[in-house]
Order: C-alpha cells, then structure tokens, then sequence
C-alpha cells in the first residue's frame, strides 16, 4: 500500500468579508461542507510571497504556537492564485469589534488583557514575535477568552533574540521601527500597551487625534517625539496603576519598557479600583455608572449649548428611589474624577 504524498479535496463556500485593520490579506466567514459549520478564512494571494517556501509560514507559525489564548489552525490549502487559512468563527468577533459598540468596564479591560499577553508571551518564549499585536487581532472565543491570531507578521528570533521586519501597522508602529530594522520582543510589548489604550479610551481615540496629520512622515515625526498616542488622554474612571501600566509599555526607549509580559501581567493582577463602572457617551450627555450593595451610582456630564455640568445621583435599586449625590461625589462614589478632565470628554467622543 502506498502511503506517501495525496492529495485531498476541500469545500468551502466564501460568504462576509469580514475586513481587517491595516490589512495584507483578506478574511471572509465560510461555509466548510464538510464540517458542515461556519469557519473563517483567510486569503492571501500567493503573489504577495517573496517564495513558495513561505507559503505556510503563517499557518506553520499558528501550529507551532498552541496555547489556550492563540487561535487554533483548523487546516491551510491553496489554489491556483491564493493560500487559505482556515480557523475556528467566533460569533462575538475581534475585541475591535466589540469597542466598535461600546466601552469596556475596567474588568473587562483587565480580562482581556490577561487573556492575549498570556497567548502572547507563550509565542516569546517559542522565539517568536508577532509584530501586529492590535484589537483587530484580538478575537473573543465562545467562552469570552481574548485569544491572539494573525501571525501574517510574526518571525522567529535569532540566537540574540533579534529578529527583521519591514512591515507595520502605520498606527501601531513602534517607535524604534522608524530608524532600524532588527527587533526584539519591545515592540509586541509597546504594541500591547497600545492595544490597551485602546480598550481604555474607545475604538475612535485614535481617529480624533488624528485630526490635521496629513501624510505618513507627520505621523512619523510624532511617533518619534511621542507625541502620538497622547499617553495623558484616558477616561476618568481609568485607574491610575493601569495608566501607568501602559505608559510604561509605551516608553520611547525599548530599554525603558517592560522587559518582559510577565512583569506587565504580574502588574495588571494588582489593579484593583474602579473595576466596574461602566461608560456610556450620548448626544449631549456622557454618563459613569456603578451597580453596587444594592445601588447604582451614576454620574452625567451635561453639554448645555456649550456650559458643563455635572451631576451625581444614586439610585436604590430594590425601591427605586433616586437622590442626588452632593457636589463632593468623588468621595462619595469613590471614583477619582477631575472636573477639568471630564469637560475634556465631550470635545472627544
């Protein structure tokens, strides 16, 4: 019996594209009929290889890496023009998508970070970087597990622990990818700490400070200078150990980061404030609120044709009663929010 090399026959049926942040590749849901379920796909054209020996690297790379916070590989095929990857569909979708719709709790922020640096440091200790570490590449299983993928990027380190890339993110492009062409693990960590701003701070926190930068090199230059992100820009219920945290990650000087993801995770397991209040931006009025012991809190900062003002209330939840909170509510609903930077607010969602 000849047991060597065959050849099989693989149906799928291509259905949404599903698009993909600062995209090399395209990725649809599809139809495999022979799971009979919906699974993602992702197409890269054969063209966009330096080599048929890459082929497979990504999906090589995602084997390589089992870990319960990477994606899983299903299985890579090729036709004529294009390479297939195919992974497990995940109905809630990237952590992108979720921002998209609303604002993370500071638990939550907290859970999914744990989640990817966790899947993320495992693939560091591989010898890999991943080099794209965005929210976009960031999916949330059926269980609510973050879980890291889109390894298109990643390359293996060499004996210093170095590797080459030439190939970023325009937005999350580390700022030592602009004068050299070797890296190590600092820029999935400056990366993550992007990532994290992110989740803090909303799906448009970039977009808005984006405003009059008109080309690349703009953007460059305030990469460099560290101007972009604005690293003193978070929501006010942000606590301070978890700003801190990402300005760390964020430091100009790869030297001045964290040396590695377990420092940064034993860090976020220590942020303890402010875990639950939950941000919701409206029209003329962005509200905080708080279930807690039987209440809910609630603060609402009021854009009165161009006057602020703010206002704190509880709410009995078992009555329904509802009193308004004294103008003291920092002490009293023990969320450190400065006036100043709440009239900010507005001006940014």
């Amino acid at each position: 019996m000849n047991i060597g090399l065959r050849e099989a026959k693989l149906n799928f049926e291509l259905k949404n594209n599903i698009g993909q942040e600062g995209k090399n590749s395209e990725v649809f849901i599809a139809h495999d009929k022979q799971f009979d379920a919906d699974i993602v796909i992702k197409r890269i054209p054969k063209k966009d290889f330096a080599s048929p020996n890459d082929y497979y690297r990504e999906a090589k790379c995602l084997y390589a890496s089992k870990h319960q916070n990477i994606v899983s590989v299903n299985y890579s095929c090729e036709d004529k023009d294009n390479i297939y990857i195919a992974m497990p569909h995940y109905s809630q979708g990237s952590l992108e998508s979720i921002i998209r719709t609303r604002f993370l709790s500071v638990r939550e922020i907290l859970k999914y970070s744990i989640d990817f640096l966790s899947g993320l440091n495992h693939i560091h200790t591989k010898g890999l970087i991943h080099f794209d570490i965005k929210p976009t590449n960031i999916l949330v299983s059926n269980s609510n597990e973050a879980l890291v993928t889109d390894f298109g990027l990643a390359k293996f380190t060499n004996s210093q622990r170095i590797a080459e890339q030439n190939l970023f993110y325009d937005l999350h492009t580390a700022p030592e990818c602009l004068v050299t062409n070797q890296f190590t693990i600092q820029v999935d960590i400056y990366q993550a700490g992007l990532t994290l701003y992110r989740l803090c701070n909303g799906s448009n926190v970039f977009k808005n400070q984006l405003t009059g930068i008109q080309n690349k090199k703009q953007l460059d230059q305030l990469i460099l200078s560290g101007k972009f992100p604005n690293k003193d820009f978070f929501l006010p219920h942000i606590p301070q150990k978890l700003r801190t945290i990402i300005k760390k990650a964020l430091e100009l000087d790869p030297g001045n980061r964290y040396n590695n993801l377990i420092e940064m995770l034993n860090d976020l397991a220590k942020v303890n404030e402010n875990l639950d209040w939950v941000f919701t931006p409206l029209k003329n009025e962005h509200q905080w609120s708080l279930n807690k012991d039987n209440k809910n809190y609630e603060i609402a900062l009021i854009n009165n044709n161009g006057s602020f003002s703010i206002t704190a209330h509880k709410t009995m939840l078992d009555s329904g009663r509802r009193t308004r909170e004294s103008n003291n509510f920092k002490n009293n609903l023990q969320l450190k929010i400065a006036e100043t930077e709440l009239k900010k607010i507005l001006k940014s969602y």
